[in-house]
């Protein structure tokens, strides 16, 4: 997979790497629903994607490495009509906590600064077996998803990466096909972690939205 990284200099974190992605297919979405849960919504190409960013992360051994996945949704996409508070338009930002740690205010600050810096091409790959049997009590409590401001910010270890991977792998040969709802949804963590994960995959497909893109490209 292909990324722009972007190194920033912070005073709490020394030197901070930023990846991100050069593509990010264009149905990924992640929201935080204020009377339901965090939610990641996507077709396969978008699961397929989030899959290998799992697996990246989860295999990273460099220390202060952060993924930062920016948002591409528009206004009027239909999922939008589903939930009257919410915080939509959320970006991703995901790393291996035992190599990054850091304060949500931090984080953003880091993110913030790095959209306005140039960066070097790199491409990162990672073979992992995401077959792997990983018992639920190995990895509930290893995965953290957190919201704040306009971000989603999620950490785990190699395991609850691959777990996450899993999950995101069953999405991923869907056939796109709109339906009025989502064509399926997995609690994060399982039934046991739920209430503190708190954070669905929905698999969700909107047929106009790459119409939308067309005209957009069209306009400017």
């Amino acid at each position: 997979m292909e990324f722009i990284r972007k190194d920033i200099r912070t005073k709490e974190n020394g030197l901070v790497k930023v990846y991100v992605p050069t593509f990010v297919p264009e149905q990924l979405r992640a929201m935080d629903v204020v009377s339901y849960n965090r939610v990641i919504l996507g077709n396969a190409e978008g699961y397929s994607f989030l899959r290998e960013v799992f697996l990246i992360a989860g295999a990273t051994e460099d220390s202060n490495v952060m993924f930062y996945i920016p948002d591409h949704s528009r206004k009027g996409e239909r999922y939008q009509e589903w939930f009257d508070l919410a915080t939509l338009n959320m970006d991703m930002v995901i790393f291996n906590y035992h190599c990054f740690q850091a304060k949500p205010k931090d984080i953003k600050r880091i993110v913030e600064k790095s959209k306005s810096i140039p960066g070097q091409i790199k491409r990162l790959t990672i073979k992992a077996d995401i077959t792997k049997d990983i018992p639920h009590w190995e990895y509930g409590s290893k995965l953290n998803f957190k919201t704040y401001s306009k971000y989603m910010i999620i950490s785990s270890n190699r395991n609850g990466f691959i777990e996450l991977a899993q999950d995101a792998d069953d999405y991923t040969q869907f056939e796109d096909e709109e339906t009025y709802e989502c064509n399926g949804h997995a609690h994060i963590g399982g039934w046991e972690h739920r209430d503190r994960v708190a954070t669905d995959f929905w698999y969700y497909y909107e047929s106009n939205i790459n119409e939308m893109s067309d005209k957009d490209s069209t306009q400017t």
